[in-house]
């Protein structure tokens, strides 16, 4: 019967396995240990994910409250331009550019100009002729 193993190999043959099963049986406790680790910080990272989604839900709302004020203030913006340009425009008119009368003025009537076109000569009198003056 040299098919079947003897007593000795088998007893061999089992030390084998059950220091396998010992070795099996570390590995498994460390990863026990591990995915209780992992399922710690799983815990804790949707915890965290939670929070961002409120978080992120009331910045959102904020965005949205602030998109409408901002329409509304450009729109008083050009509102505001609008009657800054009119007034400007009212307050550039004189009897000169506008239907006003004159007396509408007030006392800040503009310098008169003189008509008389400028000759081109120079001022003084003719080159070597003694001045006389008081």
């Amino acid at each position: 019967m040299s098919g079947t193993p003897s007593i000795v190999e088998l007893l061999e043959r089992l030390a084998r396995l059950e220091a396998r099963v010992l070795e099996l049986e570390r590995d498994n406790a460390g990863l026990r240990r591990e995915n209780a680790g992992l399922r710690r910080e799983n815990a804790g990272l949707r915890r965290e994910n939670a929070g961002l989604r409120r978080e992120n839900a009331g910045l959102r709302r904020e965005n949205a409250g602030l998109r409408r004020e901002n329409a509304g203030l450009r729109r008083e913006n050009a509102v505001l331009r609008a009657e800054n340009a009119d007034l400007r425009a009212r307050l550039g008119q004189d009897s000169s550019n506008s239907s006003r009368p004159p007396s509408s003025d007030g006392l800040a009537k503009p310098a008169p100009r003189s008509l008389r076109a400028r000759s081109g000569r120079r001022p003084g009198g003719q080159p070597g002729h003694e001045g006389r003056t008081l």
